[in-house]
Parts: structure tokens; C-alpha cells; sequence
């Protein structure tokens, strides 16, 4: 059985993995008032960033105070990096490392 873990509660964009892995949750947290977006891309860095390695993307609008989102695992292949707008904007992701 997979072993998934938690990023912990991010208020910036990150790599947060740099090897292969499953992604699994995302949960973005706004401040209350103000929208948050956040895109997680399967790239091992910032410059390999583009649209055709976008791995999952969500909107919460600020007055809902969070957005969740759980799927059967997404694998990455080279990493994960997730890309966070919106003023307040927190995130937490759930993933696993490829064994």
C-alpha cells in the first residue's frame, strides 16, 4: 500500500516534490475575501513550466474560504510544482514519492 504525506500548509508557489509521485488531494484556503487559483504542474522545476504539463488546477472563490479536491491518484512524472495566486492564499497537498 502507498504511503501518502502531507506538504503541510504552503503559502507560496513551490516544487514541492522533485522526483516522481502520485498526487492525490489538494485543498486551497482563501483569506475570506479574496479569490485563490492554484496549478500544479508535473515538472521538476520553475522553467520547464507550460500549459501542456499542467497536472490539476483549482479556483476557490474568496467568500467560500476553501476549495477541495480529491481524485484517484495523478501520477507526475518529473516533479511537482505548484503555482499559488491570491492575496491570503494558503494550500495543502497530499501526494506520494514513487517507490
Amino acid at each position: 500500500m502507498k504511503e501518502y504525506f502531507t506538504s503541510g500548509l504552503l503559502s507560496e508557489s513551490k516544487l514541492v516534490l522533485a522526483v516522481p509521485g502520485e498526487l492525490k488531494q489538494i485543498l486551497l484556503l482563501t483569506d475570506g475575501v479574496n479569490n485563490a487559483k492554484l496549478v500544479c504542474y508535473d515538472v521538476s522545476s520553475v522553467s520547464e513550466i507550460n500549459n501542456s504539463n499542467v497536472l490539476a488546477a483549482l479556483v476557490a472563490p474568496g467568500a467560500n474560504l476553501f476549495k477541495q479536491l480529491t481524485f484517484p491518484p495523478l501520477l507526475f512524472k518529473a516533479g511537482l510544482y505548484c503555482l499559488l495566486s491570491g492575496t491570503g492564499a494558503n494550500y495543502v497537498v497530499i501526494l506520494s514519492r514513487e517507490s
